[in-house]
């Protein structure tokens, strides 16, 4: 897991971010404030080599080193959807798809369908997840399309396809939950 700290060395106003992975050191960016040798020299003592010793750096430079950890922005769902049709896409043809403006506008269309009818925008992305995951169940026409625009088009017909009895094709014969 990847975090990035925030370090303001408060005295010469030079701001840091720090980058780990894993826990361990990964890199180090000058966002701002102008950095002489002497403060060259000494960042090997404000910077640790773990992520453990944040806390322990903290204690030590109070007052003169503030590290803060960044938090993650909220990922929209709009763009929870396009990377999971980008991985769909992968593994169906092997290549990464051409994305355009057309085929934006195509997931916004869905992903605003697929909002209206759940309770969150969680329940929206699982039934995303679950058109895409259950891929395999659709007629054959259907499945051979993947492109964003027709999915859009056809969206209600690969719905109710989905949710059709599936015991003729090794399914549980209840359909796909959606």
């Amino acid at each position: 897991m990847t975090h990035h700290y925030s370090v303001e060395i408060i005295k010469k106003k030079v701001f840091l971010k720090v980058t780990f992975r894993n826990g361990k050191f990964r890199k180090i960016e000058h966002l701002r404030g102008k950095i002489d040798r002497q403060l060259m020299d000494s960042l090997g003592k404000v910077i640790p080599v773990g992520e453990n010793e944040i806390s322990f750096l903290n204690k030590k430079w109070f007052k003169k080193i503030n590290y803060e950890i960044e938090v993650k922005k909220h990922i929209s769902l709009y763009d929870q959807m396009v990377a999971k049709w980008f991985d769909f896409y992968l593994d169906w043809v092997g290549v990464k798809p051409k994305y355009t403006g057309a085929d934006g506008k195509a997931l916004k269309q869905i992903a605003k369908y697929l909002r209206s009818q759940s309770t969150s925008e969680d329940s929206a992305l699982s039934d995303w997840c679950a058109i895409l995951d259950n891929w395999e169940y659709l007629s054959d026409f259907h499945k051979k399309q993947k492109d964003l625009k027709y999915i859009n088009s056809k969206l209600n017909v690969i719905i109710n396809e989905l949710k059709k009895d599936t015991s003729n094709l090794g399914g549980t014969g209840n359909g796909v939950e959606l």
